[in-house]
């Protein structure tokens, strides 16, 4: 803790201001993430699966699309608005997650869920 203590003192104002708005998209996108794997029926598994699943998720967000990005300032500008996303946003960025995962990506994320049942299928209501 002291660690992590001494290297938020150490950031400019402006470095504190990302790493707060980066924290802020993270918590929105690992929520609707958290709905949308929700929605799959994965029992048991799904704590290890999310968890993974969040882990790829700030991995592709380190290096985002422009499409990502765009999608990404509109999310933190209307989360500032209002306190919960809208419905069509949610949607937006379902198809964002969804598109961010290589097949390599859900590969390990099932794979290194054990008590996750190899022959799930994911349909596509499971996406919206």
């Amino acid at each position: 803790m002291q660690d992590y203590q001494q290297t938020i003192n150490t950031l400019a104002p402006n470095q504190m201001q990302q790493a707060r708005q980066q924290m802020h998209i993270q918590s929105i996108l690992f929520t609707e993430l958290h709905r949308w794997m929700n929605k799959w029926g994965l029992g048991a598994g799904f704590e290890r699966t999310c968890t993974f699943s969040c882990r790829f998720v700030r991995a592709h967000l380190a290096n985002p699309t422009p499409n990502q990005q765009a999608l990404l300032n509109t999310l933190l500008a209307d989360s500032l608005q209002t306190k919960d996303i809208t419905s069509s946003l949610r949607q937006q960025v379902v198809a964002m997650l969804s598109g961010m995962f290589t097949p390599g990506d859900w590969q390990v994320t099932f794979i290194r869920s054990p008590t996750t049942p190899r022959t799930t299928q994911i349909s596509d209501k499971a996406f919206y």
